[in-house]
């Protein structure tokens, strides 16, 4: 439903795949990869659909901050950072938690999660196909372990300190 929205409301911007760009990774194999946004034109704010800027990615959801995130240029770089202190906790890149307010260099292929499910890649540019080596399920499965590995030291830190 969300993915036939953004798709007509982007319906007129046909998304360049050897431009730098967002495919989106969906849980139904048939859903996934279909929804691209550009990055072309930077900034590029993620957010709930009432937010200040209005963002170009409209996401909902657990998690998902109001103005929760910016993709923004520096030098030949994309960096992406929280666009407000708490979205910081629900920005993953490749299962990890996102640590600089600053933001993070993105890398090709970079899985970047935003609340608790929504997955996309980043893809400076592509060749149509090399998109469909990373899926929804890889990708849920790398931030499932990383979220284990960090409650076991979390766990470990509290026993040390009985």
């Amino acid at each position: 439903e969300e993915a036939k929205k953004n798709d007509q409301a982007t319906l007129g911007e046909k998304v360049d795949i050897n431009e730098p760009h967002l495919v989106v990774l969906n849980e139904d194999p048939q859903l996934s990869h279909k929804l691209r946004y550009s990055l072309k034109t930077l900034p590029v704010y993620v957010g709930r659909k009432h937010g200040n800027p209005t963002p170009q990615i409209i996401l909902s959801g657990i998690g998902i901050k109001q103005n929760h995130a910016v993709f923004i240029q520096e030098g030949d770089n994309i960096v992406l950072k929280p666009n407000e202190k708490d979205a910081k906790e629900y920005i993953y890149i490749n299962g990890k938690k996102i640590q600089n307010e600053l933001g993070q260099v993105l890398q090709p292929k970079d899985r970047i999660t935003f609340g608790t499910n929504t997955i996309l890649v980043f893809m400076p540019k592509s060749d149509g196909k090399d998109i469909y080596e990373i899926d929804w399920e890889l990708a849920q499965t790398e931030l499932q372990t990383e979220i284990e590995k960090s409650n076991k030291l979390q766990k470990e830190e509290n026993e040390k300190k009985r």
